[in-house]
């Protein structure tokens, strides 16, 4: 009895290290899985806040869209915000400044907002209201004697032609700039890039727009574009296509493709990868715990068939069989 005593805490003893082993096992896979699938997701975030950073947030541009028919895109039920950048307008600069124009984009609040722009400003704000601008580095650096919150009287036209041409087209205003951006326009511009603020409520009905939009339902986007641009009386172009375009390459991380798009994109190579890399780990961790439980079950069986050979003889030795 004190050899199958000694045995037994022997068989306990060796038993502890297998479970212990395993335990470390199984930890260790636990561990790297977890850690696999953080990098995932860490390095999907930053992926897109990285896309959004250099090309903003928003999931398809509408083009031409005259300004009478914004509140029909906004009421529309598929479209979650809408931006709005338009109604281009040229400012003829004071007499001494080396180029004579300011090519003058304006855009609203939610344009502001969501749009990478505002990434690129180097010293002061963003507009706030109308006749506020920031203008590219350009403007600074070809002109010293301005600087940031000087207001200019300038006199506007819808474009460089029209001022040219069309005398009426040309109307006193002042502008204050509020702003440096790190962008800069082709040498075939005679004038600075600037980005001002305008309220869409206050747009003339016959100008036209540029529309950004983000759905309510991302996965809709490619087919809900499309219907909201027949809604509001957008023609087709020679190819059958509305005036529309679409932030593919963040739509992809969300895991949206046009059709045929979806082989074409990174974004499954990167998956397939990860699922391959996750696969081929818990594969071999799945090998190595096998193992580990084969080992104490060959143990198991070697200690009860000695158990058994032990019985059977104190069986025998007390007269039974």
């Amino acid at each position: 009895m004190n050899i199958i005593r000694e045995y037994s805490l022997g068989q306990v003893r060796k038993n502890r290290r297998t479970s212990i082993s395993i335990i470390v096992a199984v930890l260790i896979a636990s561990t790297f899985l977890c850690t696999l699938l953080v990098f995932a997701q860490s390095f999907w975030n930053q992926m897109v806040q990285q896309e959004i950073y250099t090309s903003g947030d928003w999931d398809a541009e509408l083009m031409d869209v005259p300004a009478d028919r914004l509140g029909m895109v906004r009421d529309n039920a598929g479209v979650k915000v809408m931006f709005v950048k338009g109604d281009n307008q040229t400012a003829f600069l004071p007499e001494g400044t080396a180029l004579p124009y300011f090519l003058i984009q304006n855009c609203d609040s939610n344009y502001w907002d969501a749009m990478y722009e505002k990434n690129m400003l180097l010293r002061g704000r963003i507009p706030q209201v109308p006749g506020e601008i920031v203008v590219s580095k350009d403007f600074f650096l070809q002109n010293p004697t301005y600087g940031i919150g000087d207001t200019l009287a300038v006199d506007m036209g819808s474009n460089v032609r029209m001022y040219m041409e069309e005398s009426r087209q040309k109307e006193a205003a002042s502008l204050i700039i509020v702003g440096e951006l790190d962008v800069s326009v082709s040498s075939g511009y005679e004038g600075y890039l600037a980005y001002g603020f305008m309220e869409p409520e206050e747009l003339s009905p016959d100008s036209e727009v540029v529309v950004y939009l983000q759905m309510e339902q991302r996965g809709k986007v490619y087919t809900a574009v499309p219907q909201i641009a027949q809604a509001i009386g957008l023609s087709k172009d020679e190819y059958g296509d509305y005036p529309c375009r679409y932030h593919a390459a963040l739509l992809a991380w969300h895991g949206v493709y046009a059709t045929g798009s979806f082989f074409r994109s990174d974004v499954p190579k990167l998956f397939l990868g990860l699922l391959f890399a996750a696969g081929a780990s818990m594969a071999v961790f799945a090998y190595t715990i096998r193992g580990a439980f084969g080992i104490s079950a060959k143990q198991k069986i070697h200690q009860l068939g000695i158990l058994k050979s032990v019985g059977g003889k104190a069986d025998r030795k007390d007269g039974h069989l």
